[in-house]
């Protein structure tokens, strides 16, 4: 009988694991560049179940604040809002106005579809650097625009949150 209880109950407890989808634990946190070159923070990106976590995280100690953000999360890349091939950060699905703040985040509820699909996150933002000019600001892969670059002749970025990271 106890052989019987243990065996149905690693059975309903894998049937439980495979059948609700959920975010590996899996976090990202691409550079946040100001004007094309200047580090001024980073975007955290990370998740579970319920909700993507998108996260600005500002180098207020480098003198950077945040303004303004937008992040548009997509399935393919032809999905986030453009105008000749770059990003149009006013139409993306999240956004907010700050009045210079070192961070802020977005709590993004999942989309079932996302699940075992490599999703495509557009997080854009306007700052103020430390000599107090406002730039405009891409989170971009490991620092490089290469690969994570919209085609189009601004230089608007996207991230990518790999498959894997979803089960």
């Amino acid at each position: 009988m106890k052989k019987l209880l243990y065996s149905l109950v690693v059975v309903f407890a894998l049937t439980a694991l495979i059948a609700s989808p959920a975010l590996a634990g899996y976090t990202i946190s691409p550079q946040l560049l100001a004007g094309q070159s200047m580090f001024a923070g980073v975007v955290k990106i990370s998740g579970d179940a319920n909700f993507l976590t998108v996260e600005f995280m500002l180098a207020g100690g480098q003198g950077w604040c945040l303004n303004e953000s937008q992040v548009h999360v997509a399935l393919a890349v032809e999905d986030i809002p453009q105008n000749k091939g770059g990003a149009i950060p006013g139409q993306f699905d999240y956004k907010a106005g700050h009045n210079c703040v070192n961070g802020f985040t977005y709590q993004i509820p999942v989309d079932p579809s996302w699940y075992g699909q490599q999703i495509y996150i557009a997080t854009h933002a306007v700052v103020t650097g430390p000599d107090g000019v406002e730039e405009t600001a891409w989170a971009v892969n490991c620092g490089n625009l290469e690969g994570g670059q919209f085609p189009g002749k601004n230089w608007s970025a996207y991230t990518i949150f790999p498959a894997n990271a979803w089960y």
